[in-house]
């Protein structure tokens, strides 16, 4: 019999999975956003985006849990109906659709870097992006199985904390150089890369305030790892009330990299290049010319690349199954090799004439990020104790929470095979009995199946069954506070939506 993993080497796996979700492009943008704010606006923006993703993820999964809900969609469909259900997609599909136009974005960027640093070649932008796009990104999307790319995944993980690393290492680079980072010719103009951060934007106190208000959504998103929590709390092994405590150590794992990660890449970056920050960091190192940094680049580049037909394979998925049909079949995957075009054609229409993937992320998130990091984690809080009340028979150790995961015992007897369940039925199907089984063999049997009848024993099913509206018998209190917390995220997302918008707009007019 195969050995069950051990919590901690499952906590490991977890935790790097949490933290590729949140690393990756918002991790190059966040300097900029350290440095246009202020530092001591971004502190608190900081602050408040892993304490207030803490408090949230924590009812979220809370409400995973007791719903036994296999997605983010069938969570918000158990809770709020389908209508809701099919808005999360919406959200999904939008937040994802910011996400991979500044893949096709930051991959362009880091190879026509390199290119110009080590061939002395000037490629046109649109065409490389569209190169990107459609001889890479897309062939890569139409792939049936995408195993092979998640191994590749992998290494991606470790280019990020690599990356991580170079920007501490530059940092102190530039302060043992009395805050130069790198000294550049400019046309004949001898420039240089100096260090300063200041503590408020040279703006109005309203314009301040609007600004701390506008990155509220984006920055809370960093530390989000919203899809992987129903499957990990469907997959991972051990009794269910293990598997929540396993999810919640892995996710406070991760946050607390996370908060390392985006601590260092966004205080020291901002402070590292001040007025020369870029809304990519890795542009903003350009005119050091760095070797390093161009390698890194390039690695970066191929990091979005192969997350691009990652991030989509679920997304289309989702989309497959809503037309009423499975991605494995024949129709399913004509339909996901369509949604796979619609998708690239989409995003490289964007990143063709926007560069400013802060003012993508910022808008995007939201909009799509008011009902999945928002709305939806605040009802969670709203109705917990009252979900907590409903499925309090899911506390116990004993507890297996799908159907599927029900032991199947065989017991054999001469010719025959009885198949018993944990509710007693029983179905009896023929088997073949070799002449050339041992006893040995026979005694290996009726161990393992003794074995199996004690796991069966200790264990008991609770089958999925239709929750009572939960939200009714809410107590008041809890109500209030929800709502009133739902009600400010929205005033923050509206505001957001708006100032972003205007950034993109603002963003065309300079790229035409």
């Amino acid at each position: 019999m195969q050995k069950a993993p051990s919590n901690a080497k499952q906590i490991s796996q977890t935790t790097f999975n949490m933290v590729t979700q949140m690393f990756g492009s918002c991790l190059l943008s966040y300097p900029f956003v350290c440095y246009k704010v202020g530092w001591v606006m971004a502190v608190i923006l900081f602050v408040h985006s892993f304490v207030s993703m803490l408090v949230c993820m924590h009812y979220y999964i809370e409400a995973c849990y007791y719903t036994r809900a296999i997605s983010y969609k069938d969570l918000g469909v158990i809770l709020l109906g389908k209508k809701f259900g099919v808005l999360l997609d919406v959200a999904l599909v939008v937040s994802y659709y910011g996400f991979m136009t500044a893949y096709v974005i930051i991959s362009s960027n880091g190879i026509n870097n390199f290119a110009l640093n080590y061939f002395k070649q000037t490629w046109n932008p649109y065409i490389t992006k569209s190169v990107i796009a459609f001889g890479i990104m897309f062939p890569l999307s139409l792939l049936k199985s995408l195993k092979q790319i998640s191994k590749i995944s992998t290494v991606a993980g470790l280019i990020i904390f690599v990356f991580i690393f170079t920007v501490i290492v530059y940092f102190f680079i530039g302060v043992s150089n009395n805050g130069v980072l790198c000294t550049y010719d400019d046309g004949g103009i001898s420039k240089s890369i100096t260090s300063s951060y200041h503590a408020f934007p040279d703006k109005t106190s309203i314009m301040q305030f609007l600004w701390f208000v506008m990155y509220i959504p984006s920055t809370h998103s960093n530390f989000s790892a919203h899809p992987i929590v129903p499957r990990l709390l469907k997959e991972l092994v051990g009794s269910y009330p293990q598997r929540k405590r396993l999810v919640k150590k892995s996710l406070y794992v991760s946050i607390f990299i996370g908060i390392i990660g985006f601590g260092s890449v966004g205080f020291m970056g901002a402070a590292m290049f001040g007025g020369d920050i870029k809304q990519s960091i890795l542009k903003a190192f350009e005119p050091c010319k760095f070797v390093w940094i161009n390698i890194l680049s390039l690695f970066y580049a191929f990091v979005v690349i192969i997350n691009f037909p990652l991030v989509l394979y679920p997304l289309k998925t989702s989309l497959v199954q809503t037309f009423g049909s499975q991605i494995e079949t024949k129709k399913g995957y004509k339909m996901s090799i369509l949604i796979d075009l619609i998708f690239t054609v989409l995003c490289l229409l964007l990143a063709l004439f926007l560069e400013t993937i802060v003012s993508i992320f910022g808008l995007f998130g939201s909009i799509a990020g008011f009902f999945y990091y928002f709305l939806m984690p605040i009802y969670c809080y709203i109705v917990n104790k009252k979900l907590h009340a409903q499925n309090i028979g899911l506390d116990d150790e004993s507890v297996v929470p799908f159907e599927d995961e029900l032991p199947i015992i065989q017991v054999q007897q001469n010719n025959a095979a009885q198949t018993f369940r944990p509710d007693g039925a029983a179905i009896e199907v023929a088997v073949e009995v070799t002449s050339d089984l041992g006893d040995n063999s026979r005694n290996d049997i009726v161990r393992v199946n003794n074995e199996a009848e004690k796991q069966n024993q200790k264990q008991t099913s609770v089958l999925p069954k239709v929750l009572d509206n939960p939200y009714k018998e809410t107590p008041k209190d809890s109500k209030i506070i929800g709502i009133t917390i739902i009600c400010i995220y929205a005033a923050i997302c509206i505001v957001g939506v708006v100032m972003n918008l205007q950034d993109v707009i603002d963003g065309f007019k300079t790229n035409k």
